[in-house]
């Protein structure tokens, strides 16, 4: 088995995109494929989130500087057709379905 090799690493510090558009900064504690289609996300300890300061966040809403971040967040407020950055397999998870 291989390791993932990615821009970002394990330990490193950066600023992260909540579906709400706010940007939170943490650590990245690891770094994983999703069950679904592969996409990349990343276990984040982030104490400014206080909702879960553990949250799993989909390695394309992760940055290195906070301006970038903020930059990502205006154009997901922008984003004409309403779809964040999420594989289907995670849009279908997420929805609102009675199990």
């Amino acid at each position: 088995m291989s390791e993932i090799k990615t821009k970002l690493n394990v330990g490193d510090t950066v600023w992260w995109v909540h579906c709400s558009y706010r940007v939170y900064k943490g650590t990245i504690k690891d770094i994983h494929c999703c069950d679904y289609q592969g996409a990349l996300c990343c276990n984040i300890h982030s104490p400014s989130f206080k909702r879960n300061t553990y949250p799993t966040v989909h390695y394309s809403n992760v940055f290195l500087s906070r301006q970038t971040a903020l930059e990502f967040a205006e154009y997901q407020k922008r984003n004409p057709d309403g779809v964040f950055p999420m594989c289907m397999g995670c849009h279908y998870s997420a929805s609102t379905k009675e199990d």
